[in-house]
């Protein structure tokens, strides 16, 4: 399999970075693992922070669990700074993939062509 389409699978498929990782860009993968890990757990914790009031709301009314105590509980618990950081992590992320990606795919590219003219 060609270092390209390697580090292009590893990245798209499976975590961004790993196909840099792979194809000894050491910085780069760190940087990219890093980004993705750090965007992860902020979306985490902030789904885990809203589960968590909504379970609370829900316990105080009575424990009694209906769609529409639900719905109304977790759009309380969903503040303004909570979902601006949702969304900044969110795309973080999506950005940081795209880039694994395409970078893992030019690197790919580089290590074939040093290859194949050392050939």
């Amino acid at each position: 399999m060609k270092k390209a389409t390697l580090g292009l699978l590893l990245s798209g498929l499976v975590f961004p970075g790993l196909g840099h990782l792979v194809l000894k860009a050491y910085k780069r993968a760190i940087a990219l693992m890093l980004t993705t890990m750090v965007c992860f757990i902020t979306i985490m914790v902030t789904a885990i922070q809203q589960v968590n009031a909504v379970m609370e709301k829900i316990q105080a009314e009575g424990g009694i669990i209906d769609l529409d105590s639900v719905t109304l509980a977790a759009n309380q618990a969903v503040s303004a700074a909570d979902q601006a950081t949702y969304n900044i992590s969110y795309f973080i992320l999506v950005c940081c993939w795209l880039v694994g990606v395409i970078d893992g795919y030019r690197v790919g590219k580089q290590k074939d062509s040093e290859i194949s003219s050392a050939d």
